[in-house]
């Protein structure tokens, strides 16, 4: 076997694949990296559409130049405030880049339509409004006058996020409320929402029920996971003695944490059964990579 001949061989692949790696990274190329999305001024509804955190951008520089873009902490900034359509959020134009200054790029650019990078959306749980329809007016007025209302404000959905944010009645009718315990029927918003009560009991407003506004309800901690806020604000009713006797400690706030490292996360809260939870915010919580 000529050993000579098989060295010499190998050092002129190695010496190629040196003169092709060098060419590749000083020569000028575009490519497209995915880089990591940061949200300000997130709202309660946003954080429910669980935008995605990372985005394909299309870059140009020298071949080094992107290979020390992907291995970096680079970071995308945009304010949600500028949110129109969650479905497609990004708009070119008002994006900040905090890339390290020792990176030198030509350009980079979200790529046509910013498609995001991250996997499917998963399915959501949120607390939707539910709002009252009518047969006709007499049944509207006969409603109002007698001081009706629903035993819930709020009910629990889950699946596709519903931008309406709202679960309508089936018509409430005169004849309806004339019947001893009355219920009436939610409708699905759009297909692929799950409600978890399929009917909700119509009850005489109580003219002695209270709300309270509790803030700085903690969360409780979970291992190996960071989150901001560490803090919610509930809003509660019930009569007069329950809610005057009711401790903050008698309130529980748990992350409801799925197998995928979403970055956000729901909240779940828990209150004594003599009293109804009217609302609380935030709703979610941003994880904080480590």
């Amino acid at each position: 076997m000529n050993y000579r001949l098989l060295s010499l061989s190998i050092i002129s692949l190695i010496v190629s694949l040196a003169i092709w790696v060098q060419i590749r990274l000083t020569s000028y190329q575009t490519a497209t990296v995915k880089v990591q999305v940061r949200y300000t001024n997130l709202t309660d509804t946003l954080l429910a559409n669980q935008l995605p955190e990372r985005y394909r951008f299309r870059v140009r520089g020298k071949g080094l130049e992107i290979v020390k873009l992907r291995l970096s902490d680079a970071q995308a900034q945009y304010n949600a405030l500028d949110i129109v359509n969650p479905e497609n959020p990004i708009n070119p134009e008002k994006i900040q880049f905090d890339i390290p200054h020792t990176i030198k790029l030509d350009y980079i650019e979200p790529e046509p339509e910013a498609q995001p990078a991250s996997k499917k959306r998963q399915p959501v749980r949120y607390y939707a409004e539910i709002e009252l329809v009518f047969q006709d007016y007499e049944s509207r007025d006969y409603f109002y006058d007698n001081n009706y209302k629903l035993s819930v404000e709020k009910v629990e959905v889950s699946g596709n996020y519903n931008t309406s944010r709202t679960v309508k009645t089936l018509p409430i009718s005169r004849s309806l409320l004339s019947k001893n315990k009355p219920r009436i029927k939610l409708s699905s918003p759009v297909d692929g929402i799950l409600i978890s009560s399929d009917a909700i009991e119509i009850v005489k407003a109580d003219k002695q029920l209270l709300t309270r506004v509790i803030s700085s309800v903690p969360i409780e901690s979970q291992p190996n996971t960071d989150f901001y806020p560490k803090e919610i604000t509930v809003r509660i009713r019930g009569n007069n003695e329950s809610i005057k006797k009711l401790s903050i400690s008698e309130i529980s706030a748990v992350l409801l944490l799925a197998e995928e490292d979403n970055f956000q996360i729901p909240i779940r809260v828990s209150i004594p059964e003599t009293i109804e939870l009217l609302d609380y915010s935030p709703q979610f919580v941003s994880r904080i990579s480590k």
